[in-house]
């Protein structure tokens, strides 16, 4: 019955009928499986042996799940002295000044920016679009090595959008997005009650979405402006 099937789609609709045929694949293929889990078990990266995992079991599918377990999720305090330190080596290139372009995470969506004491040559171009259409980035995660755009190390998924995100040296070519979760539309218009009044004491209001706003969020805000009280006469 498989070979009328013409697509591997075809071949999975089918199996939600045939029950059976998906325990014989599973069956067919665990040679395989135990062939290159053996392999990648006997390699060694600088003299420390891979970890190999098993897949996801069935049974967890379907089932509420938290990110506990996921590196990028964690606390934004909670930094390997690694990480920290690779910032503090690379301090004279994450300035705002330096910022060449952003890399969307490929768990949070939130825009990370890549730093690089140089403009971009197109060779480095194309390997930036290759990343991004790939979304393999996640925060936190360094660029290849020996090119010449660094990322900022101590940052999560949990971690709010950089400030000098929002900075006039970077503004003409990233687009503003929300500080909470990174999406770039549906904002609170400044038309807004809540933001309108933010204005009135503030001269920056970072951009907030909807929805982050009906969760709870307040606006991040900067530049308090002080009114003078008239005098009563």
């Amino acid at each position: 019955m498989i070979k009328n099937k013409s697509t591997l789609n075809g071949i999975r609709n089918a199996a939600v009928f045939k029950s059976e045929w998906k325990d014989a694949f599973e069956t067919s293929i665990q040679p395989v499986i135990e062939l290159v889990n053996g392999r990648f078990g006997r390699m060694k990266l600088k003299g420390t042996p891979l970890s190999v995992y098993r897949g996801v079991p069935h049974e967890l599918f379907g089932q509420p799940l938290d990110d506990y377990h996921r590196p990028s999720s964690r606390n934004t305090t909670d930094f390997d002295t690694e990480e920290v330190e690779l910032d503090k080596t690379n301090r004279e290139l994450l300035k705002a000044g330096r910022a060449r372009d952003a890399i969307l995470c490929g768990e949070c969506n939130k825009p990370r920016k890549g730093y690089s004491a140089n403009r971009l040559i197109d060779e480095q171009d194309e390997v930036l679009r290759r990343i991004k259409e790939q979304k393999s980035y996640v925060c936190g995660d360094s660029l290849p090595e020996g090119w010449e755009m660094v990322m900022i190390s101590s940052l999560l998924c949990t971690s709010e959008v950089e400030t000098s995100y929002y900075g006039s040296t970077v503004r003409s070519f990233l687009p503003p997005c929300c500080v909470y979760c990174g999406t770039k539309g549906d904002f609170l218009e400044s038309s807004d009650d809540y933001i309108s009044e933010l204005f009135t004491h503030f001269s920056v209001v970072r951009p907030i979405c909807t929805h982050c706003r009906s969760k709870g969020h307040g606006a991040k805000i900067w530049g308090r402006q002080f009114v003078r009280k008239k005098k009563k006469s």
